[in-house]
């Protein structure tokens, strides 16, 4: 009877987990619509061209969805028993197929019409005075197509973590990062916790925040030209700065080689984009280097393309890490009696070793040329941070890191070892 109750839990646990989810995201995205046409009716918002209208009431789905996508996504990674489990079944099968999460899944399908439907029918009564039954199938799609986008999401990080642990993302409750440690009681405590802060935000929607959406679009009808062109600034100043640094980097580069050939060190051969490669990882820049001794160098010139965003190497492949980081500098934390300064740019350890708060990770083949030679990497503009990837392990890499199929150097170490490369053969000969 208890080994029947032990197999059975992973789907009376999802069936709980999604019935709580279902029900908070059915509460709270219905109290935010009603809170925001309580806000319209409230200061009158009625505008005299369509278009405006439209917009003020497109706001109705969008808040139910964003609703649903949060409560969701929390309680799809508060049951780390699942994660658990997960691992140990060493399966590559899609959680979707899984019997707990088809049940899990049909439950919140129960729920879409009670979720969407109100936000859904809030804009389209007003477009077209139509009928319910268009935005019951509306809702019905949504929760569809966001679930299952959801178990996809989760089962690549999970996939992510257990490959390369390292990049594992830092938990909102420190005690719920590992699944071993994870405890029954948390799945009681930790969401009515969530809720109540949830419940908290939405309040603070409902009296301040809401009424600001029909302001902003009264300040950007009239003022739409400032509105385009305040966000616009900054855009085109970040772009000049990477123009800037990067031609600058790519320069360097350029005139490294050219001082190879000049002073009658090697010959250089170029194959691709040689300055617009510095601002995509999309164009290729490849070039064969021939020394005066007749070694050759088989290299590709590839960049990080954003100034200074950590890059990871693989064997085969690079990765480029783009998103929103702690650097470094101090942050005053509290331990006992005494206050103490912790250097941000160490809290990263063994995990998330950049310190990124959010973003993702683009990862890219590394395209040799089809000829004879040592194959080399020369990063153009160089990163601030760069690692090699070996297993589910990572090290920090400086110019000249030997990765077994290539060799990575920046452009100065590369003309560096050249040049050395040229002195020892004069030297021994």
């Amino acid at each position: 009877m208890l080994e029947k109750l032990y197999k059975a839990a992973p789907i009376y646990r999802n069936f709980f987990t999604s019935l709580a989810a279902s029900i908070s995201a059915a509460v709270f995205s219905n109290l935010i619509v009603f809170s925001y046409e309580h806000t319209l009716l409230e200061n009158g918002v009625d505008f005299v061209d369509l278009w405006p209208n439209i917009i003020v009431r497109l706001v109705y789905p969008l808040l139910s969805i964003a609703v649903g996508i949060l409560i969701f996504y929390y309680y799809d990674n508060l049951d780390l028993f699942n994660k658990r489990e997960y691992y140990k079944s060493n399966s590559g099968a899609a959680l979707i197929t899984r019997t707990q999460y088809l049940i899990s899944f049909a439950v919140s399908m129960l729920f879409s019409v009670l979720t969407f439907t109100n936000g859904y029918h809030s804009l389209l009564d007003y477009l077209f005075d139509a009928d319910i039954a268009i935005s019951r199938l509306l809702a019905v799609a949504t929760m569809a197509t966001l679930r299952l986008t959801q178990l996809w999401l989760l089962q690549n990080k999970w996939d992510n973590e257990r490959d390369l642990p390292f990049f594992m993302e830092k938990s909102t409750f420190k005690r719920n990062s590992d699944p071993d440690k994870f405890k029954p009681h948390q799945m009681v405590l930790q969401p009515i916790g969530y809720t109540i802060v949830f419940a908290l935000c939405c309040w603070l929607c409902h009296e301040y925040l809401l009424a600001l959406i029909p302001a902003v679009l009264i300040i950007m009808i009239a003022l739409w030209y400032v509105v385009l062109l305040l966000p616009l600034i900054p855009i085109a100043i970040g772009l000049i700065i990477r123009v800037i640094h990067n031609t600058k980097r790519r320069n360097i580069l350029l005139r490294k080689l050219k001082q190879m050939e000049r002073e009658g060190l090697a010959t250089v051969r170029f194959t691709g984009y040689k300055r617009l490669s510095a601002f995509t990882t999309l164009l290729p820049l490849t070039l064969e280097v021939t020394t005066a001794k007749g070694d050759v160098y088989n290299g590709i010139v590839i960049t990080c393309a954003k100034i200074n965003a950590p890059m990871y190497f693989k064997p085969d492949e690079y990765m480029v890490e783009h998103g929103m980081h702690l650097r470094g500098g101090g942050l005053l934390s509290k331990g006992g009696s005494f206050g103490q300064v912790v250097d941000i740019g160490k809290m990263g350890g063994k995990e998330n070793p950049t310190n990124m708060i959010f973003g993702y990770r683009m990862s890219h083949k590394l395209n040799f040329p089809d000829i004879e030679g040592k194959r080399i990497v020369i990063l153009n503009p160089t990163p601030t941070t760069a690692f090699a990837v070996e297993g589910s392990e990572f090290r920090l890499i400086d110019t000249g890191e030997d990765m077994h199929k290539y060799t990575i150097y920046t452009a100065t170490g590369f003309f560096n070892h050249v040049e050395r490369q040229s002195r020892r053969d004069k030297y021994d000969s």
